[in-house]
């Protein structure tokens, strides 16, 4: 009978292995696998310690259908046997081919007076479509308007697999413009789709409010009343107005400073703070967008006051001025006062 102790000495050992496993499938992969494992048994009569580790080079060759190779180089190391740590070393492949996939159902919607937004389907990102990895999608836009036997294209290009929508900005407003898309991977650009013809809104308010004038209301808000605006054939319908206030310590942020009022020329501010100093500027606005703002109003919670910045940052800066010279005149009596003693 063979005794536990000389079966666990049996069970030092040092080997070495190669293997080549071929998986086959739709695709064809081929793995070369060079293992090496070494193993330390102690015991210790009833205390059986194990300590194993690998040491794993996989060459992995992967052949698609589309007659396309990829190569890749992998270091695995195990530090158990539950638990391990892949560190990629190379990953190459053989170049793509230009993509066959086209996007389809292209359409464009107006989004306002100088963006539209573009949708289609997505092409299907599989091998006999794409021949390659999928980067994105081109958007190309130009001016029905213009020459047609030579017009100025524009492109522009946006990332991700999945995308079926996106806004094309900077446009003129009142345009039309015929619109393709195109799939694209790291090889280049897919066939141009089919046009459609997308177009902007109208122009968004040309005018401003005038007449701003800020009142005092209760210990917390103002009242602000001002003088609308009409449109004109090439703008928009004036769909309300919108107020955008906020103290002059801080930089303007319209999602977080503005009110948006309706179709009136007055309204309250609340929840002003005393002490502190505001910017105030009105705008019509239409659904073509944000008008033009009228001009710089500053109030506090006593109402509209007259305020010159530009005389303020020379008051500021002859201030700072004064304070440097009385501590530079105070640091020259404390030098002579330790001279004299």
């Amino acid at each position: 009978m063979v005794s536990l102790k000389k079966i666990l000495s049996i069970y030092l050992s040092i080997y070495l292995s190669i293997y080549l496993s071929i998986y086959l499938s739709r695709s064809t992969y081929v793995y070369l696998s060079i293992s090496f494992c070494s193993y330390l048994s102690i015991s210790f009569y009833s205390l059986f310690i194990s300590f194993c580790s690998y040491l794993s080079i996989y060459l992995s060759i992967y052949v698609s259908r589309s007659a396309h190779i990829y190569l890749s180089i992998y270091l695995s190391i195990y530090l158990s046997r539950s638990s391990h740590i892949y560190l990629s070393v190379y990953l190459f492949h053989s170049a793509h081919i230009l993509p066959i996939g086209v996007p389809t159902d292209v359409f464009a919607d107006t989004y306002n007076s100088t963006a539209i937004v573009v949708t289609w389907t997505p092409v299907k990102n599989n091998r006999h479509f794409m021949r390659g990895k999928i980067l994105g999608y081109q958007v190309n836009w130009y001016d029905r308007d213009l020459d047609p036997d030579n017009p100025l294209k524009y492109s522009q290009s946006f990332f991700g697999a999945d995308l079926e929508e996106v806004i094309v900005i900077g446009l003129v407003p009142n345009g039309y413009f015929w619109v393709t898309a195109q799939v694209f991977n790291t090889a280049g650009l897919g066939p141009v789709s089919e046009s459609y013809l997308g177009s902007t809104g109208m122009e968004a308010p040309l005018t401003y409010p005038t007449e701003v004038n800020v009142y005092t209301k209760s210990e917390n808000s103002v009242l602000v009343t001002f003088r609308g605006v009409s449109f004109g054939l090439d703008e928009g319908r004036v769909e309300g107005y919108k107020m955008c206030y906020w103290p002059v310590t801080e930089k303007w942020n319209p999602e977080n400073h503005c009110i948006e009022l309706g179709n009136i020329d007055q309204a309250v501010i609340e929840n002003l703070e005393k002490d502190t100093l505001y910017k105030l500027r009105v705008m019509a606005w239409s659904g073509d967008g944000d008008g033009k703002k009228s001009e710089l109003v500053y109030f506090t919670l006593g109402g509209r006051v007259s305020f010159d910045p530009t005389v303020y940052e020379v008051l500021a800066l002859g201030s700072q001025i004064r304070s440097f010279l009385v501590t530079l005149c105070l640091a020259a009596v404390i030098a002579s006062l330790f001279q004299t003693s």
